[in-house]
C-alpha cells in the first residue's frame, strides 16, 4: 500500500493529518469520513426489514396508548396556539408537500378519492365563473376568517349531500375550523 495522500479526495482539504488514534490512516478528512459513515448507517438502518418492522410495531403500539395519544394532542395544541408554532407547522406542510413522497400521496389520493376531487374541481370552476357566490362570512358560526386566524386561512366549500352529481354544487360555505367539525361529525349542519 502507497502513502496516502495529502488532500482529501472528497473535498479536497489540504495537508490534514488523516491518521486515527489508533494509528489507522483515513482516505477522507475527518468531516467527510464521518459524513459517509453516518450515510451507509442510515442506509442499513432503512433497508433492514427486521428493523423497519421493528419500527413499525413500536410506532403501532405507541398510537394505541391513551395517554401518549394525549399527550401529543395537547403538544400540537399548545404548539398550533401560537404564531409561531403555525408558521412552522405551514412550513412543514409546505414542504412535505412540494417533496417527491408528498406528490405521490396527493396523486394517489386523488385517484382514490376521484370523486372528491372531481367535486371540488367543478365547485371551484362554477366559482371563478360567477355560477355560484362564495360569502365572506361562515354560514356556521360567523366568523370572517381573515379576522379570525390568519393569511391562508378562507372560507371552504362542505359538501354536506355527499359527493354524487345532483350534488357537486350543494355546499355550505365554512370556515377551517367549522370546516374539521363538519368532516369529523359526519354532516354540515
Amino acid at each position: 500500500m502507497g502513502k496516502p495522500s495529502d488532500t482529501c479526495p472528497k473535498c479536497s482539504a489540504p495537508e490534514v493529518d488523516y491518521t486515527t488514534k489508533s494509528g489507522e490512516n483515513r482516505r477522507r478528512c475527518p468531516p467527510c469520513d464521518n459524513a459517509r459513515r453516518s450515510q451507509r448507517y442510515h442506509d442499513q438502518e432503512k433497508n433492514d426489514p427486521v428493523k423497519v418492522a421493528i419500527r413499525k410495531a413500536l410506532w403501532h403500539e405507541r398510537q394505541k396508548n391513551p395517554d401518549y395519544r394525549a399527550l401529543q394532542e395537547a403538544y400540537k395544541e399548545t404548539r398550533l396556539a401560537t404564531p409561531e408554532g403555525q408558521a412552522a407547522q405551514r412550513a412543514t406542510q409546505l414542504r412535505y408537500d412540494s417533496s417527491e413522497k408528498g406528490r405521490s400521496r396527493t396523486a394517489r389520493a386523488r385517484i382514490a378519492h376521484y370523486d372528491k376531487a372531481l367535486a371540488r374541481r367543478v365547485l371551484c370552476a362554477a366559482v371563478e365563473r360567477g355560477v355560484i357566490q362564495k360569502p365572506e362570512e361562515c354560514q356556521r358560526c360567523g366568523c370572517v376568517p381573515e379576522q379570525k386566524s390568519g393569511p391562508g386561512d378562507v372560507i371552504q366549500g362542505h359538501h354536506h349531500n355527499g359527493y354524487d352529481e345532483e350534488h357537486k354544487l350543494d355546499v355550505i360555505w365554512l370556515c377551517r375550523d367549522c370546516h374539521a367539525i363538519a368532516d369529523k361529525d359526519g354532516h354540515g349542519e
